[in-house]
């Protein structure tokens, strides 16, 4: 079967401080209604479309903002890291 879903990704931006960061977060909470929010790290064998998608659907679970921390993985360095010679 074919996943057929609306996603929708909001407050995407670059805060130079960290105070700003903090204030994108708080005026997003405070907006939602249930005033929580879900801070989702991935696993280990993750990149970060994965992460991107597992945050998308555990926003429409929860039915609350989510922060997503992505990291360097062997999914994401290792095809990289392929094109030199070492």
């Amino acid at each position: 079967g074919t996943l057929q879903s609306k996603w929708q990704i909001d407050g995407i931006r670059r805060d130079d401080t960290l105070d700003g960061f903090l204030d994108t977060v708080r005026t997003t909470v405070n907006k939602s209604s249930q005033r929580e929010l879900v801070i989702y790290v991935h696993g280990y064998h993750n990149g970060f479309d994965d992460a991107a998608r597992d945050a998308a659907v555990l926003g429409s679970y929860f039915k609350c903002p989510v922060i997503a921390y992505t990291w360097p993985t062997p999914k994401t360095v290792a095809p990289t890291l392929k094109n030199y010679h070492i």
